[in-house]
C-alpha cells in the first residue's frame, strides 16, 4: 500500500484563509440569467406554455446536484436566493423540476475545473 503523502505547511496564515474561504459559498445571477428566467417560447397546440426557460430548470437541477439537494429543498434554495438578491422573478416549483428534468441533460463537466459555475 502506498503511504499518505505529508505536507509540511509554511505559511499559516494563508492556509487559515483557505480552509475558511471552503465555507464561502458566492452567488449572483447575471443579468443575462435575469432575463433569460421566463420562456420565450411558445406553445403550438394544446397546454400551457412554459413559463421558465430551459436555462432556469438547468440552474436549478446544477445547484440539486452540486449541494445535494432534494427537489423541495432545492425550489427553498432557489426562493430563498432570489429573495435575498431581491430579484423580480419566481422560482420552479419542485414538481415541475421534476417533470422537465427527464428532458434536460445537465452536463456537470464545469464542476472539475476551478471556474466558477
Amino acid at each position: 500500500m502506498s503511504r499518505k503523502i505529508a505536507y509540511r505547511v509554511k505559511n499559516w496564515s494563508e492556509y487559515n484563509r483557505g480552509l475558511i474561504n471552503r465555507g464561502n459559498v458566492t452567488v449572483w445571477f447575471s443579468q443575462d440569467a435575469i432575463d433569460g428566467w421566463s420562456s420565450k417560447l411558445t406553445r403550438k397546440g394544446r397546454g400551457r406554455p412554459q413559463e421558465y426557460s430551459d436555462a432556469a430548470i438547468e440552474c436549478c437541477l446544477v445547484l440539486r446536484s452540486l449541494f445535494h439537494l432534494t427537489l423541495r429543498a432545492t425550489q427553498g434554495f432557489v426562493e430563498g436566493m432570489i429573495h435575498l438578491l431581491e430579484l423580480d422573478i419566481s422560482a420552479p416549483d419542485y414538481t415541475l423540476l421534476s417533470k422537465r428534468s427527464g428532458n434536460l441533460k445537465v452536463s456537470l463537466r464545469a464542476l472539475a475545473s476551478k471556474d466558477p459555475v
